[in-house]
């Protein structure tokens, strides 16, 4: 079980986010899966993460993931991860500035 985390995990960086290919949410994402983030929108499920991958993408649509460290303890996946890109759209209220940015994060 632990590989096939560690590649569905990598996946969702590398596939939907940094190439942008929503449909490879239906492959990856469970149907009961729930985003826990008080600072984004509500998730849950495939549709509703699909609408949150938009929601970020549309605010800076040259956003880019690394990876820099993923753990498992053989049933849990622990990625932690840099996003860099362009605020080039409206998020939250907030207009789009044209300013760069870099966010560290850890995703379970």
């Amino acid at each position: 079980m632990s590989a096939q985390n560690a590649e569905l995990s990598r996946r969702i960086f590398e596939d939907v986010w940094n190439r942008k290919n929503l449909s490879a949410v239906d492959e990856i994402i469970s149907a009961d899966y729930v985003h826990h983030d008080a600072n984004s929108p509500a998730a849950s499920g495939i549709d509703g993460y699909k609408q949150f991958v938009n929601y970020y993408m549309n605010a800076f649509p040259d956003a880019h993931f690394t990876i820099d460290d993923a753990f498992t303890d053989g049933e849990n996946e622990v990625t932690r991860w840099t996003v860099t890109g362009t605020h080039e759209g409206e998020l939250a209220g907030i207009p789009r500035t044209g300013r760069r940015f870099s966010v560290t994060g850890i995703s379970i």
